[in-house]
């Protein structure tokens, strides 16, 4: 009898056991130590471009495309950033070259004329290069985003020249004529 139960719980630890190395899902994939090499050269330099803002960004995800799609979303913010600080700059700089001084009612409507400049151009991004790698279990993908500078540019003006005030106020900065030249 003894001999027995011994020999049933043998079995049953014998199948657990083999129930338990079977199946399920499979361990996840040790990356190399250096990950980075398979990564695009334009990650750690952006290509210089005199034509293009450009912006790069990585994201990681279950599913290839979704991580792609967020790494767009992160590149475009980084954009969005930096076209945000460009503009605000250009409006500064014809704002002192008008000699208009610093009035809260002008800087709220330069405010809002940068953020009207920026979503405007953001709708002209286009995604330069994209490409997805494995990544443990998952994928990590990769995007180079471009928005041409001259959009910026038009943008800019297109929205000085709507508004009477901004428009009369620039009139006399140098950035505004020159601005003005490359338009007519």
């Amino acid at each position: 009898m003894k001999t027995r139960t011994t020999l049933y719980l043998f079995t049953a630890v014998g199948l657990i056991w083999l129930a338990g190395c079977g199946g399920g899902a499979p361990a996840p994939q040790i990356a190399p130590n250096d990950v980075s090499a398979a990564w695009p050269g334009y990650m750690e330099n952006l290509p210089d471009d005199p034509s293009f803002f450009l912006a790069s960004a990585t994201a990681t995800s279950q599913d290839p495309q979704m991580a792609v799609s967020k790494a767009e979303l992160n590149a475009q913010g980084q954009l969005a950033t930096r076209l945000s600080a460009v503009i605000q700059d250009r409006m500064t700089t014809m704002n002192k070259e008008a000699g208009s001084g610093d009035a809260a009612q002008f800087q709220s409507k330069t405010v809002q004329a940068t953020e009207r400049c920026v979503n405007q151009v953001l709708n002209g991004i286009r995604t330069r290069e994209k490409k997805y790698l494995r990544e443990g279990t998952g994928f990590r993908g990769f995007v180079l985003v471009e928005i041409p500078r001259v959009n910026a540019d038009e943008a800019l003006f297109g929205t000085v020249k709507k508004d009477d005030d901004l428009y009369q106020r620039f009139l006399a900065s140098k950035s505004f004529q020159d601005l003005e030249a490359h338009f007519r």
